[in-house]
């Protein structure tokens, strides 16, 4: 099934059945460009920002496969968005860090 996630056209049916799970935050997180994504984990609730920071937990092997699997040619759109949500669920423990003592 295709769909537009963070502005970029992929086939959800690529993700393997370990990343399914993730597809939801991506749809919620990945909305807008990046300097929106950002403003938008600033803004969130700490128990959001922990769901979205905890989330690849238990899944980094199959985030790592999913994303070796294009080091040797083009890299395909899921791999993107897959990228770019690891990165804003990073941004979230960056904030967590910072609102947390």
């Amino acid at each position: 099934m295709r769909e537009t996630i963070g502005g970029v056209v992929v086939d959800l049916s690529r993700f393997y059945s370990d990343l399914q799970p993730l597809v939801p935050l991506m749809r919620k997180w990945l909305d807008g460009d990046e300097s929106e994504q950002l403003e938008r984990v600033k803004a969130a609730r700490t128990a959001e920002l922990q769901a979205l920071w905890e989330a690849p937990d238990g899944r980094w092997d199959a985030i790592n496969d999913f994303m070796d699997e294009f080091n040797e040619g083009p890299e395909p759109q899921e791999a993107e968005v897959l990228g770019r949500f690891v990165a804003v669920a990073l941004e979230a423990g960056t904030e967590l860090d910072r609102r947390l003592p």
